[in-house]
């Protein structure tokens, strides 16, 4: 076996240069020392690890040093990746705010606190969330915990045993579409936020990609006015055309700006928030929750869209 200690010349400190087992090649490492013995000691050591990697007798370093690193580190790296491949700032925040609510409360420091007994107890524990959300964060786990593979920071994924719960009658609450005459109202008294209730009852679309929606996708001007939804902002990932409604177009013709190839936003303000959208309701008469427990929401605009295709004998 070769093996060199020296100094570079003009330098204080220790250098090795060895050959390992496994073949002719010669490597070079710092030693980070100016006292010989102590070098020494480093470079026996160096090698004896690289001998028993090669030897299958110890996991590679990368592997020990990702597992001495705390998951919190792995998941920040997580996310600044998911930046990286242009994941939208919302999901991102999403994925953090679960994946820091997982670790701090499952107690995971280190990758090899995460089982699935720890994840198991923990979903147990959690009566406020529907298994919809539930499934989300064991998605959002296995996510980390894939990519930490596919990084060299893991061999496996511990919660791949774990299956997603039964979804079916398992919400936090039931969701009902409006009635005709409550969204005629609820339009009619909303004020300036009356196009946003109308274009979401009367396109369908949820509330992140009515959020997206540019003056440029709608086509107010073609012989069948239209809105082209681009597949980036749809959940699909798939475009669509949702033809305008006599109604929608009326609105949208009048609040478009005046300004020539204006393209931005059209809510570029946002949309109501939850409790705006209960006082509106409220002062509309119409009850957030019914005699039955279901509820208004937002998304309930999209369940109304359906009923009113229904109601017009549309597939």
């Amino acid at each position: 076996m070769y093996l060199r200690i020296f100094r570079q010349k003009g330098s204080r400190v220790y250098r090795v240069r060895y050959r390992l087992s496994n073949g002719p090649r010669i490597y070079d490492a710092p030693l980070h020392s100016a006292i010989k013995e102590v070098a020494e000691a480093k470079a026996r050591r160096l090698i004896e690890e690289q001998e028993k990697e090669l030897a299958g007798i110890l996991g590679p370093k990368a592997l020990r040093d990702a597992a001495l690193r705390p998951l919190a580190s792995h998941c920040a790296d997580f996310v600044a990746d998911l930046a990286m491949r242009e994941r939208g700032k919302a999901h991102r925040v999403h994925v953090k705010c679960r994946l820091e609510r997982l670790i701090k409360e499952c107690h995971w420091q280190q990758f090899r606190d995460v089982t699935v007994e720890s994840f198991t107890n923990w979903q147990s524990r959690q009566k406020d969330l529907s298994a919809k959300t539930l499934n989300e964060y064991l998605g959002h786990a296995s996510a980390l915990l894939n990519w930490m593979v596919r990084q060299g920071r893991a061999t496996h994924n511990p919660l791949k045993a774990v299956q997603k719960l039964n979804t079916r009658g398992r919400e936090t609450f039931k969701r009902r579409a409006l009635e005709t005459g409550e969204f005629v109202r609820l339009v009619s008294a909303g004020g300036k936020r009356s196009l946003a209730y109308l274009f979401a009852g009367c396109t369908g679309l949820r509330r992140g990609e009515i959020r997206q929606v540019l003056w440029s996708d709608i086509h107010l001007e073609a012989e069948w006015p239209h809105i082209a939804v681009r597949a980036e902002i749809t959940k699909s990932k798939r475009a669509a055309v949702i033809p305008l409604l006599p109604v929608l177009f009326e609105a949208l013709k009048r609040s478009k700006p005046a300004l020539p190839g204006h393209t931005g936003k059209v809510f570029s303000r946002g949309l109501p928030s939850v409790k705006t959208l209960q006082k509106d309701l409220v002062a509309c008469g119409i009850p957030v929750e019914d005699e039955r427990g279901y509820r208004l929401d937002f998304h309930a605009l999209r369940h109304t869209f359906a009923s009113l295709l229904a109601e017009a004998q549309v597939s």
